[in-house]
């Protein structure tokens, strides 16, 4: 039976921590995560390339010009001080990216050294994606991207739609899921989230401002809807084709 829809299911953030690391495994072994993004600046990387070995996954190269987070946090593996906030960090959102302006040549040598890593730590990514979405705030680095990723070989389609929301109302998660994958219509669509176990050092992720624990609950939610044996049934039935980054026949993006 031909299957309509196309759902590119992605798990974030591995090499985080290892509560993270332990998320993304559970959301493939257990659940339909079919793609997993991994930071090669993550301090966890090494826990992360224990836990994901041996799944039947494509890997990706979560390539990353941001630290969000108060704890854990990262400084560009480059050393390249204008990649650095005033914490001598990666910046900590947009906005802070923005007023950096770093050029081209020292994202890329940045994205590289990060490329690097994750493969000495036996990753062979076959994607590559963004943290934060980085390229929005500097657009103008897109097309160095774009050759980044053909010349290592990497898929890199920012341009794929992720499920369409709706509309709020008071729904769990899990149900908001269920109708949104119902409602989606032919075509290939994309869903990410970031799975994660309540774990002690995923209480301690938190923005400024923010109480421990809000991020840890909100991605233990994640890993919930992902694992949940109602939403496995219907990703793996019907009209639903899970796919995976490494089945797409475009290896860039088209914007």
């Amino acid at each position: 039976m031909s299957r309509s829809v196309q759902l590119l299911t992605r798990a974030d953030d591995a090499g985080l921590n290892a509560g993270t690391n332990e998320g993304v495994h559970r959301a493939a072994a257990h659940g339909v995560a079919r793609n997993l993004s991994v930071l090669g600046i993550g301090p966890a990387l090494a826990d992360a390339a224990q836990r994901l070995s041996g799944l039947d996954v494509s890997f990706g190269f979560h390539a990353c010009l941001n630290s969000e987070w108060l704890e854990p946090c990262w400084a560009p593996l480059s050393g390249d001080a204008r990649l650095m906030d005033a914490r001598g960090m990666l910046p900590s959102d947009w906005a802070a990216l923005r007023l950096l302006n770093p050029p081209g040549r020292a994202v890329e040598e940045e994205l590289s050294a990060q490329l690097r890593r994750l493969r000495e730590h036996g990753f062979a990514p076959t994607y590559m994606d963004e943290h934060m979405l980085f390229s929005c705030a500097l657009p103008d680095l897109r097309p160095m991207l774009v050759e980044f990723a053909r010349r290592e070989g990497l898929v890199y389609r920012m341009e794929l739609p992720c499920l369409p929301p709706l509309a709020a109302d008071s729904d769990d998660a899990l149900s908001r899921f269920m109708r949104r994958i119902a409602a989606a219509a032919p075509g290939t669509w994309l869903e990410i989230v970031h799975p994660a176990i309540d774990s002690a050092d995923m209480i301690a992720v938190r923005k400024k401002g923010q109480p421990s624990g809000v991020v840890a609950a909100g991605r233990a939610g994640d890993l919930r809807v992902f694992t949940d044996p109602r939403v496995m049934d219907v990703c793996t039935a019907g009209n639903i084709r899970l796919l995976r980054y490494d089945e797409l026949a475009v290896t860039t993006c088209t914007l």
